[in-house]
């Protein structure tokens, strides 16, 4: 009975003022992927995939971090890093996870990435690119990420 009372209070608050009352923010936590089509899109390129677990505001953790060289084959290899944003604007990236797998469903997973820094992390995302082997990019692409729901 007092649960009713509370919540009918709530509704009575909300329509007297119009203002809804503040709810907790949600986790971010959650998969994150990004697939780069090189040269065009007839199903070459390469694919990222990740889990993304923001443990703090300084702290996140890229699960089972996985570049695949997506068949067929376009004789050129494939690279991921992981990649965040401060709280200031500035970026953050770590090193390039080269493919050792070659063009296989599977891709190479490096396990988890710990990213843990002083400053506070807005978000996190992950970059693949398709690239020559004197190291220049040819193709890449970047995800959306996701925000860090402790900063």
């Amino acid at each position: 009975m007092k649960t009713r009372k509370l919540w009918a209070a709530l509704a009575l608050t909300v329509a007297a003022t119009g203002v809804a009352p503040a709810s907790p923010a949600h986790a971010a936590d959650g998969l994150d992927s990004v697939r780069v089509y090189y040269p065009s899109d007839l199903g070459n390129g390469g694919h990222v995939l990740t889990r993304l677990d923001f443990v703090s505001r300084t702290e996140v953790v890229y699960r089972s971090f996985t570049v695949r060289d997506v068949c067929p084959g376009d004789s050129l290899p494939v690279r991921g890093r992981v990649e965040w944003r401060y709280t200031d604007g500035s970026i953050g990236y770590g090193a390039w996870r080269n493919v050792t797998s070659g063009c296989s469903s599977s891709g190479t997973s490096f396990g988890d990435i710990r990213v843990s820094r002083t400053k506070a992390i807005a978000s996190a995302r992950v970059t693949v690119c398709v690239y020559t082997a004197s190291g220049g990019n040819r193709g890449c692409a970047t995800s959306t990420g996701r925000d860090n729901q402790f900063s």
